[in-house]
């Protein structure tokens, strides 16, 4: 049986409350918009897609001994961005700011992942975020979001291997296994 994976950064509590704080805020604007619940939210450092279940245990096995390697980091959460472009946007999001523990860690498992053909090849360059919410194709002004700021800091402790199951009210999340960093 396949199952749709993504490898992530989960958030803690206190960090998904404070973004929790700053969509209610943002939901007063009326945008023709879909939030994101704030259990959901996460850093993905790779969509891996559709796999064959036999393929999940390796998926763990280089995570694990990828989040070894890897001592736990801080990221840094800094305002808002709107993907793919300002002109079009489909996704609202908080941007990381840079780190290259965060980069080196996804473009590890990305390359391992890729060597040994599991899942899809990334199509972009990685960038760091976090999704809000995703937006209605209608023309809205977003303007305010440069009015707005955003800030917070965690520390990064854990690599999930996550499903997402796509349903008709969104998709759902389970967590498959969790990697501790550094352990």
């Amino acid at each position: 049986m396949d199952k749709r994976i993504f490898i992530a950064i989960p958030l803690p509590l206190e960090v998904r409350r404070k973004i929790e704080g700053i969509q209610n805020t943002l939901k007063t604007f009326d945008w023709p918009v879909r939030w994101e619940q704030p259990e959901k939210l996460h850093i993905t450092l790779r969509f891996v897609g559709q796999i064959n279940t036999e393929q999940l245990p390796r998926i763990q096995e280089i995570v694990h001994i990828i989040a070894k390697q890897t001592q736990p980091f801080t990221i840094q959460l800094r305002n808002f961005i709107l993907f793919p472009n300002l002109e079009t946007p489909r996704v609202l999001s908080i941007m990381l700011k840079h780190s290259q523990v965060l980069q080196d860690c996804q473009q590890k498992i990305a390359y391992k992942l890729d060597t040994e053909h599991i899942g899809n090849e990334e199509k972009y360059p990685f960038s760091g975020h976090i999704t809000i919410c995703r937006l209605a194709p209608i023309p809205s002004n977003y303007r305010a979001l440069t009015k707005i700021r955003f800030w917070s800091t965690f520390q990064a402790e854990h690599i999930n291997v996550m499903q997402s199951v796509l349903k008709l009210h969104g998709s759902e999340y389970t967590v498959i296994s969790s990697h501790s960093l550094g352990v």
